[in-house]
């Protein structure tokens, strides 16, 4: 239904090391439109702390998201190395609101 691939990215800072954010990429496979795209990491919410707003994403469609972590560069390194799995939540065409899980790839 839906692919989730995720990086980590060094946000620049000018008084410290940076802070980690996740480049979140989603791309609609579910064969209709998807409204109100929400995207987290199942049971590792502390990576995101916060739910990533995708938005509307039509078939077939794919969309990047830059997503603060909320923590310091180093800390978010080991963290993010490993794939897992999001829950993607969308309205669906007749307005019923979804949810499915995705084995997240992530990549280089």
């Amino acid at each position: 239904m839906f692919d989730v691939a995720y990086r980590k990215v060094i946000a620049p800072s000018e008084s410290g090391p940076g802070s980690a954010h996740l480049l979140v990429t989603v791309r609609n496979k579910s064969g209709s439109d998807a409204k109100d795209v929400v995207a987290f990491i199942l049971e590792q919410n502390n990576v995101t702390e916060e739910h990533v707003l995708i938005g509307n994403l039509s078939r077939d469609q794919r969309v990047e998201v830059m997503h603060p972590v909320g923590m310091p560069a180093e800390g978010a390194s080991e963290v993010m190395d490993e794939s897992a799995v999001w829950s993607i939540e969308y309205s669906d065409d007749s307005g019923a609101r979804r949810t499915v899980l995705v084995q997240g790839t992530r990549v280089q």
